[in-house]
């Protein structure tokens, strides 16, 4: 199985359930796998090739998340950067994987800008949301995919393909860029499920930012069951309070720093009721004892 196989296979047998949702906007498997397509088409016509590096600059948001899946479709291999790096950090990460596309939320095209006549090698940057911003040569990403085919590509990849590459926190010198196969986030994929326990009708809360292992991984685990996504932009104690009381959530993976906050900034946490909650997985650093018996003392 290849990533955008477990979409495909959900769009085909069950269309209309619910797959991805953020901010009232969501789309069913169908709409989307064809968004998915959409972008797949794009990234050919702008002359992507497998192998090519793709990357994106921005906070969560449903169109980040399923460039992974389009991504596949084609070959391309996307390179997620950490909003919270500098501009000099950012432009060497572009460079060291010699990406052809940018992604970025408009919040970051000025300081994308900035790094312009360093960036050579990117011939398209395409920009998330629908205003002008930073230079004229930013093209609205809805414009890019908006006349692109919805079909699917039939390509036929293989387990030893790139899927995705991430960069290390460089703590011993510079980022290095680890290159992830479909082979070896299909195996994640397998273990993760085996923690969550997820099916056809879990619904996903991913808080966690999708730069992050943690957060990539974690919808690419809740797609392959047929489960559902909702997408938070960014970690915030009282919205991710608010989610899992009253959105039905089922699962979620959190950092221990995201569950003390919520513990200590959210007024009345222990009185709220969660009776949807199933799991919560807790990883990237140790957490509390303290924090984690107060935590477990929510739960349904």
């Amino acid at each position: 199985m290849l990533l955008h196989d477990y979409l495909e296979y959900f769009a085909r047998e069950t269309p209309d359930h619910l797959c991805v949702e953020m901010d009232g906007k969501a789309y069913s498997y169908a709409e989307a796998n064809r968004r998915c397509n959409q972008i797949a088409h794009a990234c050919i016509s702008a002359g992507m090739k497998p192998g090519d590096r793709l990357v994106w600059l921005s906070k969560n948001s449903i169109d980040i998340m399923l460039i992974f899946y389009a991504a596949s479709k084609v070959g391309v291999v996307p390179v997620p950067l950490n909003y919270r790096l500098a501009p000099a950090e950012w432009r060497y990460i572009i460079d060291d994987c010699d990406a052809r596309v940018l992604v970025c939320e408009d919040e970051y095209c000025p300081s994308i800008d900035t790094l312009r006549d360093n960036l050579g090698q990117v011939r398209l940057f395409l920009s998330t949301g629908s205003r002008n911003v930073g230079a004229a040569s930013w093209q609205p990403f809805d414009d890019w995919i908006k006349n692109a085919p919805a079909h699917n590509l039939g390509r036929v990849g293989k387990l030893e393909d790139d899927l995705y590459q991430m960069y290390t926190s460089g703590t011993t010198g510079r980022p290095k860029g680890a290159v992830l196969s479909q082979g070896a986030i299909n195996a994640n994929i397998g273990m993760i499920d085996m923690q969550f326990g997820l099916a056809a009708d879990s619904r996903f809360l991913l808080v966690l930012p999708l730069y992050h292992s943690g957060g990539s991984m974690s919808h690419k685990a809740c797609i392959s069951r047929g489960g559902s996504v909702i997408i938070q932009r960014e970690f915030d104690p009282l919205a991710l309070a608010d989610a899992l009381q009253n959105h039905k959530i089922t699962n979620c993976a959190l950092a221990p720093a995201m569950i003390q906050a919520t513990l200590v900034r959210v007024p009345g946490i222990s009185e709220r009721e969660f009776p949807h909650l199933r799991v919560i997985v807790y990883g990237a650093s140790p957490i509390a004892v303290e924090t984690l018996r107060q935590a477990m003392g929510l739960a349904p």
